[in-house]
């Protein structure tokens, strides 16, 4: 839409610069020519307003550009003139550009400050760095626990992994949410842990050839050795009668701790301190009566005594054999067991 603007005595403003502010908040600028019209966008715009910035006639303008104009006028060339058109044209194409590209740039600044954007960019970040110090201090804690030794009966292949011990919930719907949640809780489940390293420690996994089972928990601030005897087996027949009778009788025991089905592989386990290896017997009752028994006629058993806290040497597992001996079989030695150094997994 063209225009005349006029100065309040009158005089039509020719060569002069416009400051437009519209509605939205947008700001265009445009120039006056040399017959006084001035382009502005279409009709039905809203301005919020409109400020001459420059009228060809200020003397203010004059007394400054005078000496450049007077050292040009041999060549031809004009500062007042070129500042107009350069004021002019540039303001055009920099509100022709805004008028294409315009939408675009809100739009991605739009999105750049939005709050959920902002909040999955921080998920990633903290992701990205937890995982990346777990990282850093599981490393360090296999090296320096290349391996560890095991009294066992076990002739199979043994490994073992060292893992964070990581609160991780498994939430039922996640393939219904968006990933960047999941993440979140990953993300929030590895700050937890690198801020309890100390009581969270780290999981000792063995692998067997049955199955993987979590034989230890090492933890920094841990100065007191604790041990672990576990074990894999399946129930004989006669084992199989007396179970039957059992969960007969002990229902509500039985709906409290589910146990496999009597056909499957069966695990056990129990930590114990160094005064419940020294002096044979549990201190808890519950753990006593909880606790299956090691049975040397069931050769379906596989045992595994270890370290539990803390990883030791061969001579301190080997030193508590014999306590271990006698408070499992009644201080018999019992053949095929045998102390076993057993490497991490790579």
């Amino acid at each position: 839409m063209r225009t005349y603007f006029k100065s309040p005595k009158g005089i039509i403003l020719k060569w002069s610069v416009f400051r437009v502010t519209l509605a939205d908040e947008q700001v265009i600028y445009n120039f006056s020519d040399e017959n006084g019209e001035v382009m502005l966008p279409e009709e039905g715009s809203n301005y919020f307003d409109i400020e001459v910035i420059y009228i060809d006639g200020d003397p203010e303008f004059k007394t400054f550009f005078k000496d450049e104009e007077e050292s040009d006028k041999k060549s031809g060339f004009s500062w007042s003139t070129f500042l107009i058109y350069f004021i002019g044209y540039g303001g055009l194409a920099l509100a022709l550009l805004f008028r294409i590209f315009g939408d675009d740039i809100i739009s991605y600044y739009r999105a750049k400050n939005d709050p959920l954007r902002k909040s999955i960019e921080r998920t990633n970040k903290d992701y990205v760095t937890y995982n990346n110090l777990i990282v850093e201090k599981v490393d360090s804690v296999r090296k320096e626990n290349p391996f560890l030794y095991v009294y066992t009966n076990d002739k199979e292949p043994l490994s073992f992994k060292i893992r964070p011990n990581v609160d991780l919930y498994e939430n039922p719907y996640k393939d219904k949410m968006p990933y960047f949640m999941s993440l979140q809780d990953k993300a929030l489940a590895f700050k937890s842990f690198i801020q309890n390293e100390k009581e969270k420690g780290y999981d000792i996994w063995l692998k067997t050839t049955r199955k993987h089972i979590a034989i230890g928990n090492y933890r920094p601030q841990d100065t007191v050795t604790k041990y672990s005897v576990d074990m894999t087996y399946f129930y004989t027949e006669k084992e199989k009668e007396v179970v039957r009778k059992n969960n007969s009788r002990y229902k509500a025991l039985n709906n409290l701790y589910k146990r496999p089905h009597i056909d499957s592989l069966q695990t056990a386990s129990v930590i114990l301190t160094f005064n419940e290896l020294k002096e044979g017997r549990y201190k808890n009752a519950i753990k006593a009566l909880l606790i299956p028994r090691i049975n040397p006629k069931n050769k379906t058993q596989k045992v595994y005594f270890t370290f539990h806290s803390k990883n030791g040497s061969k001579e301190e597992l080997e030193s508590k054999i014999q306590a271990f001996t006698k408070m499992y079989f009644k201080g018999k030695q019992q053949k095929g067991y045998t102390l076993r150094k057993v490497m991490q997994q790579e």
